[in-house]
């Protein structure tokens, strides 16, 4: 089983996947699988020459329509067990992993769509199943330099930590409430915006799928359209991850709206912020007055800056028992 205990997988698996699942990601091939090492020495693999797969997580690019194949590694740990060192390790072993996966027959065979045009990446998925890590994950990626991965050209590393996953998960329990309040139209399906980038262009504005990229995005735009007494209403939601301490942030997001032209007649934006301040909404309506005056108070600024509203996400925590589950070392 790769090195994983069935419960570790299990809980890890059950988070990810209703994650996922919902931003537009599929499951290929089998899960909890070992393929065979290609380079055991460039890896070090003299002991246990093989590499781990807990599942590959694979969805078409919104920019390039390539496949994308995401190699990922499911972590579970308790709060005192998510460590800046294992998270080092872990990030080197994927990075080995993925290095193999591009020229394994092995890999390919069980996991890839030879008639496409793919790339495989790498993704590592620490969840925190006793919900009490309240540090800054990131600061555990410091000390992991690129130059002691083993990422090929093509492929990148990606890592979603406890507070990108309870972010994301604010996110879905969020848009299922409004469904459940009519305020959004009823869809198994999320609607995503992508914006034109410097070096490229979505293949399609709006999409069925959220790239890992836009997951670990600062923001995440959902338009929708809902039709009301024959009537079609527009709307957007803007999902923000930051906490609103001042209001130079929301004068950013509202300059961002506009000049992406996300503010249509008669439309609302909804800015929905679950990591907010307490005094993030006043900050919110003071950038509204800055914005406001900067234009010279003109009539038409203030009905469009109307459009746009402030909305603080309730908080929901996902858990499972506080016992420690999978801990074991496993070579990667």
């Amino acid at each position: 089983m790769g090195g994983e205990t069935t419960n570790i997988m299990e809980m890890a698996e059950e988070i990810s996947r209703s994650i996922f699942s919902r931003f537009g990601w599929g499951i290929t091939g089998p899960t909890n699988e070992n393929f065979e090492c290609t380079q055991t020495k460039k890896h070090k693999k003299k002991k246990n020459p093989s590499h781990p797969v807990d599942v590959v997580f694979e969805y078409d690019d919104p920019f390039t329509s390539q496949r994308h194949y995401l190699l990922t590694d499911l972590k579970s740990y308790a709060k005192g067990s998510i460590l800046a060192k294992k998270t080092r390790k872990a990030i080197i072993d994927i990075s080995k992993a993925v290095d193999c996966a591009n020229v394994s027959e092995e890999w390919q065979d069980r996991y890839t769509n030879h008639d496409l045009n793919w790339s495989v990446h790498g993704l590592l998925f620490v969840y925190n199943h006793d919900g009490e890590f309240d540090k800054d994950f990131n600061k555990y990626l410091i000390e992991t330099k690129p130059s002691a991965l083993h990422l090929p050209s093509s492929s990148k590393l990606y890592v979603i930590g406890p507070d990108r996953i309870s972010y994301l998960l604010n996110i879905l329990n969020d848009i299922d409430g409004e469904r459940g309040r009519g305020v959004l139209p009823p869809s198994d399906k999320i609607e995503f915006w992508y914006p034109d980038l410097i070096k490229r262009r979505p293949v399609a504005k709006i999409g069925e799928i959220a790239n890992v990229e836009l997951l670990l995005g600062p923001w995440q735009v959902l338009p929708y359209e809902k039709i009301n007494n024959n009537s079609i209403i527009k709307g957007t939601y803007i999902y923000y991850d930051g906490k609103g301490d001042s209001p130079k942030e929301f004068e950013f997001l509202i300059d961002f709206s506009f000049k992406n032209q996300l503010v249509e007649k008669d439309s609302n934006i909804s800015i929905r912020m679950p990591n907010a301040v307490p005094n993030a909404r006043q900050n919110f309506e003071l950038a509204q007055e800055n914005i406001f005056r900067h234009f010279h108070c003109f009539p038409e600024i203030k009905n469009r800056l109307d459009q746009f509203q402030f909305k603080k996400v309730e908080i929901v925590r996902t858990q499972f028992s506080t016992t420690e589950i999978g801990m074991e070392t496993r070579n990667g």
